[in-house]
């Protein structure tokens, strides 16, 4: 299995030299020896032995080894992971094995049944390969067959298969109950077998097919004959019994046809609203499952006045539960509070551009006033883009106010908070913009204005006071008498 494989061994003579594969094999003093043989993983190795007495005798050897460790594969066409149940005697095991050399021999509950020999060759490449089909005689009961199949180096691959047998039998016939026997649009038949472990099939085909009777049982919306037979396990069967559906009462042709086509209509009202995108997720996915549950029903070639008037009312309700993203009151609110926003920039603020998205203030407004009333986007998600509006108004009225002030203004106090006029500037931004309320972010931004008009009073009183320095000429450094300045 490892693939090396160990020689040792002992000469007759000390003048004895031995030579394997080519190489030569050292030899001890007490005239033993020790090598190993890289065989590989799989296949027919030979290797050459030369062995020289010096006495003028040499002899030629081979040394043959097959490495197989793989084990045959088994296919049973039977189950091997649950039990079969028949009730013929006579069980035939089928199936395939493969192996890497062709050799395979096939026992059945340890007594070899078949065996398949070619000259053997694992360098060949060539797989073995025998198809299984063996008959096994049941006995009544549990049988247990254990199947095996052997290489030529006794690797092994066994697989059991679990057969119950019981002699064949004729069940009794199930009995069939209609839900009615009125004139109605459906019928259900439900049957029941007469002995436990039994199943009721039936047959709506005059016996051609059969399957399983449904738990609720079958539905029929249309007359005719029914085949119903019982069966067990062990493949035994009933007669089969028909039952013959008379009472379907058929709809009126231009009912169904009015049904259908207005089914139609709503689908489509359905479809057109779910694209709108004007209403929350959770409800647009129940209108597609009701929209699709509806087309459904009007697929089905068997559809009565009954099943898509059923279908036209759920899919009616659904529709009805539309919950919009942006309720009317929320898109008042809204558009009130974008309108205070537009006329707090005014067209100068308004007009400016926001770097991050290259649209002016104004143009961005307009474009949530346009989503509001489309009603495409909830509140919140309208309250969050104005958010970012607001920030970008507040940066740039910020940024304006602070390049048009002055240092010696700007780092002045403002007798008002004992800050300088660029720490009130920057105050006034920041809390703006951590603030989460867009109507927070409003009055501040109104702050701001307010700032901006302090903040030029004051640019305007210095130059005030430096124009009135140039007109007197005075100084008081010193503490003595002003002197004129000089013409």
């Amino acid at each position: 299995k490892t693939g090396i494989a160990t020689i040792t061994g002992k000469v007759k003579h000390p003048t004895t030299t031995l030579q394997v594969d080519g190489k030569q094999i050292p030899i001890k003093d007490d005239l033993t020896f020790s090598f190993t043989l890289d065989l590989g993983t799989l296949g027919q190795k030979p290797f050459g032995v030369v062995v020289d007495t010096t006495q003028n005798k040499t002899f030629q050897e081979a040394l043959t080894f097959i490495l197989d460790a793989v084990a045959p594969t088994l296919s049973l066409d039977s189950s091997t992971d649950a039990p079969v149940y028949t009730n013929d005697p006579n069980f035939q095991i089928t199936g395939t094995a493969t192996d890497n050399a062709q050799y395979l021999s096939l026992s059945i509950n340890g007594s070899s049944v078949a065996s398949q020999y070619v000259d053997i060759n694992i360098n060949s490449g060539k797989p073995g390969h025998m198809a299984i089909d063996q008959p096994v005689k049941l006995l009544e009961g549990k049988n247990v067959l254990t199947v095996a199949v052997t290489d030529s180096e006794d690797n092994t691959t066994t697989k059991n298969i679990t057969v119950y047998y019981e002699p064949k039998k004729t069940l009794a016939a199930p009995t069939v109950t209609p839900s009615t026997t009125e004139p109605a649009k459906t019928v259900t038949l439900t049957a029941n077998s007469a002995a436990t472990g039994e199943t009721v099939q039936y047959s709506a085909d005059g016996g051609k097919t059969y399957q399983d009777v449904p738990a609720a049982g079958v539905t029929v919306t249309a007359n005719g004959t029914f085949k119903f037979k019982s069966t067990d396990l062990y493949g035994n069967e009933s007669p089969a019994v028909d039952y013959v559906v008379t009472n379907i009462k058929a709809d009126d042709p231009a009912q169904l046809q009015a049904a259908k086509q207005e089914l139609t209509n709503l689908i489509a009202s359905a479809k057109t609203l779910s694209a709108s995108g004007k209403y929350d997720d959770a409800t647009t996915t129940a209108l597609a499952a009701a929209t699709q549950k509806a087309q459904t029903a009007l697929d089905q070639t068997n559809a009565s006045v009954d099943s898509l008037t059923g279908a036209n009312r759920d899919l009616q309700t659904a529709i009805n539960q539309l919950a919009a993203k942006l309720p009317a009151d929320k898109k008042t609110s809204l558009l009130n509070q974008l309108q205070s926003v537009k006329a707090a920039l005014g067209t100068d603020l308004g007009n400016q551009t926001d770097p991050s998205t290259g649209k002016t203030f104004t143009a961005a407004l307009d474009d949530l006033v346009a989503q509001a009333q489309a009603g495409t986007q909830t509140a919140d998600q309208l309250q969050a883009t104005l958010a970012k509006v607001l920030d970008a108004v507040l940066a740039k009225l910020a940024e304006g106010i602070k390049a048009a002030t002055p240092a010696e203004v700007g780092n002045a106090k403002d007798a008002a908070t004992g800050k300088t006029w660029y720490a009130d500037i920057a105050d006034t931004l920041t809390s703006g913009q951590v603030s989460a309320d867009a109507s927070d972010k409003l009055a501040h931004l109104q702050a701001l204005q307010s700032l901006k008009t302090k903040v030029a009073a004051a640019v305007e009183a210095a130059k005030i006071v430096g124009k009135g320095d140039d007109t007197t000429g005075t100084s008081d450094k010193g503490g003595g008498q002003g002197t004129p300045a000089p013409a």
